[in-house]
């Protein structure tokens, strides 16, 4: 019995990323599966979050939303940083 091969289209994923400049939108990239999507956005988010770290740390939640051809979020990704209220608030020296 000969088997046929089908051809299946490789699915593209959107990454898309809010933070504190305007959305960026990434190009589409094939990816052979969800869980290559999720590796492929924790490595973004690194890279992403190294190059701004300075404005990461005061800003809104860093977003990234992945989305399937069809526009369809498939998951999201955020962080959130959060300084320890000791560094907010001056404490006196006791004399």
């Amino acid at each position: 019995m000969l088997s046929t091969l089908r051809n299946y289209p490789v699915p593209l994923f959107h990454f898309h990323v809010a933070d504190a400049h305007p959305q960026v939108v990434t190009d589409p990239i094939e990816l052979s599966s969800i869980d290559d999507a999720k590796r492929h956005a924790l490595r973004l988010a690194g890279q992403s979050l190294c190059d701004e770290e300075p404005i990461f740390w005061d800003a809104d939640p860093w977003v990234l939303t992945v989305s399937d051809e069809r526009q369809l979020t498939l998951f999201t990704l955020t962080v959130v940083a959060a300084n320890a209220a000791s560094l907010g608030c001056k404490v006196p020296h006791p004399r």
